[in-house]
């Protein structure tokens, strides 16, 4: 009977983990800070400027640490020229500092989901 259920059990914890995985993932993300959308004004290696969905200008400092997503891709920080004036924007910054970014996803086209 054990070397039924043993192997039964290992499963339904097995599923319970991945089924809250993304949870996770998403709360992780909500603990580094404030996410809002935009668009690319200007962007290098230090510093990000964009606009808000309400066109308020923002400027963002940018450190060696930050992730970077174009187009649903992680890329890094020396892909930064792929980054162009007028893409959609998603930047995280970081908890209690809101100028330092610790995220920032781009798309050339489409929206975000």
């Amino acid at each position: 009977m054990l070397k039924r259920l043993l192997p039964v059990f290992l499963m339904v914890l097995a599923v319970a983990m991945f089924a809250t995985l993304p949870a996770v993932t998403i709360a992780d993300d909500k603990a580094n800070g404030d996410t809002h959308d935009g668009k690319i004004v200007r962007i290098d290696k230090d510093e990000l400027t964009m606009t808000d969905l309400a066109g308020k200008e923002h400027q963002h400092k940018l450190n060696k640490d930050v992730k970077l997503r174009l187009d649903n891709k992680d890329v890094t920080l020396a892909d930064i020229t792929d980054f162009k004036a007028g893409m959609k924007v998603r930047v995280t910054t970081k908890k209690g500092d809101a100028k330092t970014v610790v995220k920032i996803e781009a798309l050339s086209k489409g929206d975000f989901k």
